[in-house]
């Protein structure tokens, strides 16, 4: 019974996430050190606790996000009058460098016929091309605009101070403490994402060249999973709530890794828009939750993609948008369950039983690929493809693994009105002998070409094509060094499977099926409308 309805289930989700198209532009590594550079700002006199401080912490990145952040800044003034006596904000953003700023701006006018929108965006470029490179930093003033405390007088730093050496963010955490001190704190990064791989997140030392998150445009540093959570743990202050508002960073590996520093994630498996997260309604949520966070954020996730269907979906164009807040306290549990699993799936395949390990193979050539350029995959739709090649040996430990999931990890679960189906939980790294891959693809006469490939084989070599010519090079790291160390890996030997799996997963993921660019052409009622694109992007 349960056999035929697993099936029927995987059959409804896959139909939903076909035809799936979306870019993510991926982060590159060639990192410098910088330093935060920063102006002494005298602490401000003691204050009464509010309930809750936001922390925002933002950067327009590459390719840049200015145009949509600005717009979340100034959600950050439109809260409810009443709200700001419960949560205070300190906020810090970079803007992005002024090349890539102006290339933005650039690649926005020319998108669009629209008089009305080419002088919306020469109005934006005409207010803030002269602050592309600096950073501001300021505690929110609900009588003022968004525009005012991005003035002089709050500008933080050197020119092109590097916001994504995790000294900085140590620094601005310490400030927004004792400039808006509270009862529980929200980190929210806004950036560009780009979840967890093993040759970019390196292991933490000050001078570490590789990073995945909030990546800076000047130094191409970013923030890794070693690096934040070492910046986080650094302030000695603790976080209630971590907020990821950029793509595809709900990944078991960051997960497990936050599990002992926060008490909820809020992140997405997919992509997150440009137009990003609503922080007036974040505002309003909190002030009126009572101590019911989780309530909070449960609104909150739900409003967020809402928000999204209107902006982007309409029923118009394929939307691939979701958000999840997960409750950091029971992945202890939820990790026995996963190696519990990893166990019987890692024996079976093992036995010597060909007839098993084909099934097991076409569940692994054939499992949910999250990100046509990323090794990430649902974790809990994977195992219930295993489990449908054969529901005696696995049904029970899967069952297990979804409940402890459901009942003890997952606060909220959202996705878009397009994708529909239920049942995505998070992302887990999937590679086979030890080894993981990664994909630049682009469109190319209507067809998803690979312009760029890189196998990252375990012992830190890796084998790249690009545009067709192959060379051999080393990633920094090794396997052993990077996804072994991981708490993640520590609590559920994933890595064994990783090991021992002899099938490549499938290198295509659902999005990259059914591409044709023509489409807009032929049919333009069917895509968005330039206002509605521009604040789309991705993060």
């Amino acid at each position: 019974m349960m056999k035929t309805g697993m099936i029927q289930w995987v059959k409804t989700a896959t139909l939903t996430f076909c035809g799936i198209m979306m870019l993510l532009t991926s982060c590159t590594n060639d990192a410098i050190d910088s330093k935060d550079n920063p102006v002494p700002v005298d602490p401000p006199a003691p204050q009464e606790l509010a309930d809750y401080t936001i922390i925002f912490y933002g950067h327009g990145g590459d390719p840049s996000l200015d145009i949509c952040i600005v717009e979340n800044l100034k959600q950050l003034y439109a809260a409810e009058a009443a709200s700001y006596d419960k949560v205070r904000i300190a906020g810090q953003y970079k803007f992005s460098s002024p090349d890539i700023f102006q290339s933005q701006v650039n690649t926005l006018l020319l998108s669009t016929e629209s008089e009305e929108t080419k002088r919306m965006i020469e109005t934006f470029n005409e207010q803030y091309k002269d602050k592309a490179g600096y950073t501001y930093r300021f505690a929110v003033d609900p009588k003022m605009q968004s525009y005012d405390q991005l003035g002089d007088s709050y500008r933080y730093g050197s020119f092109e101070s590097d916001i994504a050496n995790p000294d900085s963010l140590t620094n601005f955490i310490k400030w927004a403490a004792q400039t808006c001190p509270a009862k529980n704190y929200v980190l929210l990064l806004s950036d560009h994402g780009a979840g967890y791989m093993p040759n970019d997140d390196q292991p933490y030392t000050p001078s570490a060249k590789t990073r995945m998150v909030v990546v800076d445009s000047k130094s191409r540093n970013g923030l890794t999973l070693p690096s934040l959570t070492a910046a986080i743990e650094a302030t000695g202050i603790h976080v209630q709530t971590l907020y990821f508002d950029a793509c595809l960073m709900n990944s078991m590996e960051y997960l497990f890794e936050l599990k002992d520093i926060v008490d909820y994630v809020v992140a997405s498996s997919f992509l997150v828009p440009g137009a990003g997260g609503s922080y007036d309604a974040l505002i309003n949520l909190l002030a009126q939750c009572n101590g019911d966070i989780e309530g909070a954020l449960a609104g909150y996730n739900k409003y967020c993609v809402d928000r999204w269907d209107e902006l982007i979906g309409k029923n118009k164009k394929e939307s691939y948008f979701d958000m999840t807040v997960t409750r950091t306290c029971g992945l202890d549990a939820y990790g026995k369950k996963i190696r519990a699993f990893t166990d019987l799936l890692v024996k079976a395949y093992q036995s010597g039983d060909e007839e098993l390990c084909k099934k097991i193979d076409n569940a692994t050539a054939n499992t949910l690929k999250i990100e046509k350029g990323y090794p990430f995959y649902d974790l809990l739709i994977y195992a219930l493809t295993i489990t449908i090649a054969d529901p005696e040996r696995f049904e029970a430990a899967y069952n297990d693994m979804q409940k402890c999931y459901k009942e003890r990890c997952q606060v909220s679960h959202q996705t878009s009105a397009y994708m529909g189906a239920e049942g995505i939980n998070g992302s887990v790294l999937l590679g086979w002998e030890g080894q993981f891959e990664y994909f630049n693809w682009v469109p190319v006469e209507g067809e998803w070409k690979v312009s760029h490939h890189v196998l990252y084989k375990p012992d830190g070599t890796c084998d790249v094509v690009f545009w067709g010519a192959s060379s051999s090079d080393n990633w920094g790291s090794t396997f052993e060094q990077t996804y072994e160390q991981t708490q993640f890996d520590k609590a559920t030997g994933w890595s064994r499977w990783i090991w021992a799996n002899h099938q490549r997963p499938t290198v295509m993921s659902l999005a990259t099926a059914g591409y044709d660019p023509n489409i807009a052409e032929a049919d333009p009622a069917a895509y968005l409308t330039f206002a509605e694109i521009m604040q789309m992007g991705h993060k």
